[in-house]
């Protein structure tokens, strides 16, 4: 007698995916920041420290109130994002 097939269900249309349970997420943190600022390399030696990648864009002083990629102009600087991936790595970021 032949063994037989396991067939796997197939997911739903539009189904969200389960996080993985203990998925090892990647911290990033997307930084702007200014030259001369010691708060800005503050975040980052912490940030680092906590394990988070940090992608650092450096403004220029002139260019301070710049549109970042919230769509908001920000007057202060350090400005900190931090991203975790898409749906399954950012569940796991938040427990």
């Amino acid at each position: 007698m032949p063994p037989k097939k396991v067939v796997k269900p197939k997911a739903k249309a539009g189904a969200k995916p389960k996080a993985k349970a203990g998925a090892k997420v990647k911290k990033v943190a997307v930084i702007y920041t200014l030259q001369f600022c010691p708060w800005c390399d503050r975040v980052k030696k912490h940030l680092r420290a906590k394990g988070f990648t940090v992608k650092e864009h450096k403004i220029k002083r002139g260019d301070a109130a710049k549109k970042l990629p919230d769509g908001r102009m920000r007057y202060t600087y350090p400005q900190v994002f931090l991203l975790s991936g898409g749906y399954e790595e950012t569940v796991a970021f938040l427990k």
